[in-house]
């Protein structure tokens, strides 16, 4: 005999004649897709977005780089449609009228990545343009320092070109210098370390518990109680209001699991992990003039270094090494754009030799 189910008041599907409880989050049909929440549910939500678990291992996910890539590998036909619209209404068009084209071509995210493409080529001079096409941002980054430091930009591009296509160049000094900074500049990046925060989206995080089911004592500094462990092989702190790990820029699926693993084990919801911090260290084949370099560029003198900042990042500058700090607001691209703007400030106190 079927079973005659019902639906009660609390929202749970039973068995009308066991009282059995069969479903206890029931999907709900009746009411409309939206919720509302408070006014503290909105604040929360709108900063810090909420894990999703249940990965299918068929996520797709797209960077600035892939999206380009991908741009250019499937639409060229749709480019050249831009290009002529754009040609004859860029210069009557505003802004917000391009940018209503972008989203009904690509939606609001797909237009962000496409005006940002258009943004960066736009700000390129044409040998600027090539060398960001054969070699991205790192390249731009050894174009522009070496074009600070006065080299023929002719020679820089060919040089470029000449490294990533695995030849050599006939001017050996420009070319040695190239590889060497181009080399050093994807070290630093793949040695880059990123602070990322995860927030509880609900209660705060319950400490003495926390220590008990990590097998961690609770320190206490500046009268704020955290603790230290390890997960992944990642340094994770903990405090009440949020969850720091350290890891390498590129670690992001390890960090994904970390937040994953502490949000089952300490029994509560937590954000995506934003990333707030970067700290790379770039190797110079060359020696910079510390003494000009403070003098122009406002900077302040620490010892054996020197310290200037803008906008977002702070450098650290000593003869042979420049230790970057950046502010990445949640942005990871920073790491890269943020490279691009310090490097060619210090290239321009290169000694000569």
């Amino acid at each position: 005999m079927p079973r005659r189910v019902i639906r009660t008041r609390e929202g749970t599907v039973v068995d009308s004649d066991t009282g059995e409880v069969i479903d206890d989050r029931p999907i709900d049909f009746e009411h409309p897709e939206y919720r509302v929440y408070t006014h503290d549910d909105y604040m929360r939500k709108s900063h810090y977005e909420p894990m999703v678990y249940g990965y299918s291992g068929e996520r797709l996910c797209i960077d600035d780089r892939l999206a380009e890539e991908l741009i250019s590998i499937l639409i060229p036909g749709l480019v050249e449609i831009l290009k002529a619209y754009l040609r004859k209404s860029i210069c009557r068009a505003n802004i917000d009228e391009i940018n209503r084209v972008f989203q009904s071509l690509w939606g609001s995210e797909g237009a962000e990545i496409v005006q940002s493409i258009i943004q960066k080529k736009l700000s390129l001079s044409p040998y600027e343009s090539r060398v960001h096409d054969v070699s991205g941002l790192l390249g731009l980054a050894t174009f522009r320092c070496l074009k600070s430091a006065g080299f023929n930009e002719e020679k820089v591009f060919e040089a470029i070109n000449s490294v990533v296509d695995g030849k050599t160049y006939r001017d050996e000094e420009i070319y040695s210098i190239v590889k060497a900074l181009l080399e050093s500049l994807r070290n630093a990046r793949l040695d880059t370390y990123v602070r990322w925060v995860s927030k509880p989206l609900e209660e705060e995080i319950d400490l003495e518990y926390a220590s008990r089911v990590l097998g961690t004592e609770i320190k206490i500094a500046k009268n704020v109680s955290y603790i230290l462990t390890r997960v992944n092989e990642l340094g994770v702190q903990i405090t009440r209001t949020k969850i720091d790990i350290s890891s390498k820029a590129n670690d992001y699926q390890k960090v994904l699991s970390a937040i994953d693993y502490l949000s089952r084990r300490l029994g509560v919801t937590l954000s995506k992990p934003i990333p707030m911090i970067a700290t790379t260290v770039i190797r110079l084949p060359f020696k910079i003039n510390l003494n000009l370099l403070e003098r122009f560029e406002n900077a302040q003198r620490q010892g054996n270094r020197v310290k200037f900042s803008r906008g977002s990042w702070t450098a650290l500058v000593y003869t042979s090494t420049v230790n970057l700090y950046i502010n990445l607001q949640g942005n990871i691209n920073r790491i890269d754009t943020d490279i691009v703007e310090v490097l060619p400030i210090v290239c321009t106190y290169i000694e000569k030799k």
